[in-house]
């Protein structure tokens, strides 16, 4: 029995705009940050559930997202900043969050223009908003990852997309069961783990003896695993 529709990974979403440079930038640089944003979003809501937990640009915003983060039950947390913004704002944001923490430089640029002036740079400052808070997370020796790809690039989605499907495997790994069904061979180090070793893993191991399973097989009637299979097949994207 396969499936071909895996359970869709949840993941949290979020941002930041700095208001610093609104003077210096003019009335539409708001907007385009606002529209980076969403189109950055939109890369993911392609394979994962995603839930936006908004762009943050004060601490009472930080405060406000720390709470969505709470209470979403997400898998991984997915940073994607497309400028600089204060650090410390999304520290507060991310202070109680128990999964991991996935950072996206969603540069817009494979290259650096000749003719670059200071306005163009601050549009395109995702990854020194990236850069900022991976400092202060190595500072806080809080694990997390980094990826760069470029919106648009079919070979930079890919790897960002392998890359939220690694942190939603690892965070996935904290909340497995792993059943064993009698004993390995003896010498069979290769398929042996003690519990210490699944704890690190996160892993929690139920052991059940070969003779316990048959007895529990054999005593499910024909009809009812008729029944089983049939309500399995009706699934859509199922098979047998």
């Amino acid at each position: 029995m396969t499936s071909s529709i895996a359970r869709r990974a949840r993941l949290g979403f979020l941002s930041a705009f700095f208001d610093a440079y609104d003077d210096v930038m003019g009335p539409g640089f708001r907007r385009t940050q606002a529209q980076f944003v969403a189109e950055n979003r939109a890369v993911l809501e392609r394979d994962f559930e995603v839930i936006d937990l908004g762009t943050i640009s004060s601490p009472e915003e930080a405060g406000s997202a720390a709470r969505k983060i709470a209470a979403a039950g997400i898998e991984v947390l997915v940073y994607a900043p497309t400028m600089v913004a204060p650090p410390a704002w999304i520290e507060i944001a991310l202070s109680d969050l128990t999964c991991p923490i996935l950072i996206w430089s969603a540069t817009r640029q494979n290259t650096v223009p000749e003719c670059l002036d200071h306005l163009q740079a601050t549009v395109h400052t995702s990854l020194v908003g990236a850069t900022m808070l991976s400092n202060c997370l190595v500072r806080g020796q809080k694990r997390f990852a980094v990826v760069d790809a470029v919106p648009g690039s079919p070979a930079d989605e890919a790897r960002l997309i392998r890359s939220v499907t690694a942190a939603v495997a690892a965070h996935r790994l904290t909340t497995a069961v792993a059943l064993r069904i009698g004993t390995p061979i003896a010498g069979y180090r290769d398929v042996e783990s003690t519990p210490d070793e699944l704890a690190a893993l996160g892993v929690r191991e139920v052991a059940i003896p070969v003779a316990e399973l048959e007895a529990a097989f054999a005593g499910v009637a024909a009809t009812d695993v008729t029944a089983e299979l049939e309500r399995l097949q009706a699934r859509p994207g199922w098979s047998a």
